[in-house]
């Protein structure tokens, strides 16, 4: 992580919760891959069968 970071904890799972310095955007990463894992076989590309 650069110096331009902070660390916090993600309220979800108590690990690491990485941010940038003007608290652009927050992510924890064990959470979005279990998000992302979950809701897979959800996602479409759109394009017709």
């Amino acid at each position: 992580m650069d110096s331009d970071s902070s660390i916090e904890i993600c309220p979800e799972c108590n690990e690491l919760l990485e941010m940038n310095a003007m608290n652009y955007w927050k992510w924890c990463k064990p959470c979005n891959s279990t998000r992302f894992k979950n809701d897979f076989d959800k996602w479409t590309s759109g394009n017709a069968q």
